[in-house]
């Protein structure tokens, strides 16, 4: 019970860290656990700062430097504009809110980037495995839910594309722009 509230605490304290305009915060990810995926799976780590989904981009984007290309479109659910920053090896899709863009998907393909568990592009499907669970296959991915259900639009998820059983792709989504019905 103790460790609950613990993770709890540290968890709230990364959610109103995320709302502040404070710089990124380092993640401890000595909380992680082997074999099971949870929402702590979910922070992007970039040189030892936490970036959170649905936080501001704004430090995500200075940190990877400015050599981006970005695309807008009115958004479907906000008021303002989504947007996607392009990257080398890396997208980051935002959505507007409060004069902020949020990350709402964090999807790489190439370059040194990992997750939290050590994830990374030629991992093999067995080191993905060892450390989230089996997961459920999606076409040619493996899909982790924070609902367990990789069907359930609304629930955030950690995807890996697989080709020949190597990760090919890692999707951080927080599914917040899915619309309330």
């Amino acid at each position: 019970m103790k460790k609950r509230i613990l993770i709890f605490a540290i968890l709230a304290a990364m959610l109103l860290g995320a709302c502040s305009a404070a710089a990124p915060q380092t993640q401890d990810t000595s909380d992680l656990v082997a074999g099971q995926f949870g929402e702590n799976d979910l922070i992007f780590i970039y040189n030892g700062s936490a970036y959170p989904l649905n936080s501001d981009a704004a430090k995500l984007l200075e940190a990877l430097g400015e050599d981006y290309e970005t695309t807008t479109a009115p958004s479907c659910v906000y008021v303002g504009e989504d947007k996607q920053f392009d990257f080398k090896n890396m997208s980051i899709f935002t959505y507007p809110t409060d004069g902020k863009d949020l990350i709402d998907d964090i999807y790489f393909y190439g370059g040194d980037f990992e997750t939290p568990k050590g994830i990374r592009i030629g991992s093999t499907l067995e080191e993905v495995k060892a450390q989230y669970g089996e997961g459920e296959k999606v076409g040619s991915s493996y899909v982790y839910a924070l609902s367990g259900s990789a069907k359930d639009l609304k629930s955030p998820k950690l995807t890996f594309e697989m080709s020949d059983g190597i990760v090919s792709g890692i999707s951080f989504y927080a599914a917040s722009n899915v619309a309330e019905q």
